[in-house]
């Protein structure tokens, strides 16, 4: 089993340089939102691995040592960084968690993963209202990602596991339903309301200098 956390994406919506990253904006506990991640992969002593761009070199410096780090020339979606890094761990299940998101019962949920050793796709997941911005499960149990037809449900994935295989076919429109799903705990996609970066980091609330090591807490 292996983590991975897609961190390639331009910020296109939050008006950010392409070597600029959200996941190093702090989040309430006062911690770089990707430290979430990367921290409870470690403590469910689950291999990590970031996959990003080159030009992003503070989120490489930052996460050298603490996890694997995939580099990808191009990505236009979350989906494109997935299947590109699963292709390194093909006989592997991957769990793929989004760099800005953080719910209170991760570590419940890889620890269950593991114990179980589920092997086919599975998701935890959350009720939303807005389906149209998220990944949403559809009855069947397949998988759409934002569509702008009423899926029937609202249930989106915040967390998503499966091999390579799975996010390939996924990334084609043809994958199998989730075995498994598991309800997470306040679920919260940080950097949603975030529409210009920019402005955000000069009201002094976020800074993109990141000066906490995650191997200073974690142990």
């Amino acid at each position: 089993m292996r983590l991975v956390i897609p961190a390639a994406g331009f910020g296109t919506r939050m008006n950010m340089a392409p070597n600029q990253s959200k996941e190093l904006l702090l989040g309430v506990d006062g911690f770089p939102l990707i430290f979430s991640a990367i921290s409870a992969g470690q403590r469910a002593e689950i291999p990590v691995t970031v996959v990003t761009r080159a030009e992003k070199l503070d989120l490489i410096d930052y996460i050298a040592g603490n996890a694997e780090i995939v580099i990808t020339k191009e990505s236009e979606s979350w989906l494109d960084s997935v299947a590109y890094a699963t292709s390194f761990y093909k006989n592997d299940q991957c769990v793929v968690v989004l760099p800005d998101t953080v719910c209170d019962n991760l570590d419940r949920f890889l620890y269950i993963l593991k114990s179980m050793r589920i092997m086919g796709p599975c998701a935890g997941t959350l009720e939303v209202t807005d389906f149209q911005n998220w990944g949403m499960i559809r009855q069947d149990g397949t998988i759409v990602d934002k569509p702008t037809i009423d899926p029937g449900t609202r249930e989106a994935w915040g967390v998503l596991v499966g091999t390579h295989e799975y996010f390939k076919l996924l990334r084609q429109g043809g994958a199998p339903a989730v075995w498994f799903k598991y309800p997470l705990e306040n679920f919260r996609d940080v950097t949603r309301s975030i529409v210009n970066y920019q402005e955000y980091c000069k009201e002094g609330e976020q800074k993109n200098k990141v000066d906490i090591d995650i191997e200073d807490i974690v142990e």
